[in-house]
């Protein structure tokens, strides 16, 4: 699976009104509809694909990856 093809995913669940979790060893992040269309309002989306091809999630003024443009994912993904 690309980057492309897991943000497009991603993007389809929360329109479809699922709540997507991310998980690394130390946290659980839900992205509901309602907080998800708040970052989109501000103008910026909260899970992108960088210049290198890295599938990466917004946090505070940051962001991290979440996926490397090879296809390796780094957290969990689930859609409920």
């Amino acid at each position: 699976m690309t980057t492309a093809d897991m943000l497009t995913k991603i993007e389809t669940a929360i329109r479809n009104g699922l709540t997507v979790y991310t998980r690394t060893a130390m946290r659980i992040t839900p992205w509901t509809p309602k907080t998800y269309a708040k970052w989109l309002a501000s103008g910026k989306a909260p899970f992108f694909v960088d210049r290198e091809g890295h599938l990466r999630e917004r946090s505070g003024k940051g962001s991290h990856v979440v996926m490397f443009a090879s296809g390796t994912l780094l957290v969990g993904i689930a859609m409920q």
